[in-house]
């Protein structure tokens, strides 16, 4: 008797080692899982513009006296990305559109789902600027979406929020600093 009652005793005792292993292992996972979930988030490449396949270098650069934290779209896949798919983007966030010679870039806002503003820049200063550029409608065929294309050579594009230069009173002629 003396026997199985030890035995007993022991698989209970094996039993609430488990048990207790399992009520320090839940919380460590869910720890793990928040901390995760928050570390992803803050070395994220743009906020809300995560949802681009196309990975991208992040930079500050400044127009005029506002600082602005761009994802930087050198390469053609990232120009054919762009910010297609994005639903927000913060006040000071935006993505710059990087191009090796002085060109007349067409753009688009294809699969857009927001409204921008343009800044097109050459040799670091704003040559112009497209105002509230809207999203097209859902479902509008790509022959039937609007170009976008400065009037002169430029080697750089930044696309910010719909009401960023009114904001922040980003007029033709201002100075952009680009590290």
């Amino acid at each position: 008797m003396k026997d199985s009652a030890h035995v007993l005793h022991t698989t209970q005792r094996d039993r609430f080692r488990h048990f207790n292993f399992l009520l320090l292992l839940l919380p460590s996972m869910a720890f793990v899982l928040v901390l995760s979930f928050f570390l992803r988030n803050k070395f994220a490449p743009m906020g809300a513009m995560t949802q681009s396949s196309v990975s991208m270098e992040r930079t500050k650069i400044t127009v005029k006296d506002t600082e602005v934290m761009v994802g930087l779209a050198k390469t053609e896949a990232q120009h054919e990305q762009g910010l297609s798919g994005v639903t927000t983007l913060a006040d000071t966030e935006g993505m710059l559109f990087v191009f090796t010679t002085k060109t007349h870039p067409p753009f688009w806002m294809k699969d857009m789902l927001i409204p921008l503003d343009f800044l097109w820049i050459s040799d670091g200063k704003v040559v112009q600027i497209s105002k509230d550029v809207p999203a097209p409608a859902f479902g509008t065929p790509d022959n039937q979406l609007k170009l976008i294309i400065p009037n002169d050579p430029i080697n750089y594009v930044l696309e910010v929020n719909a009401g960023f230069t009114d904001s922040h009173q980003i007029e033709v002629g201002d100075s952009v600093t680009i590290p």
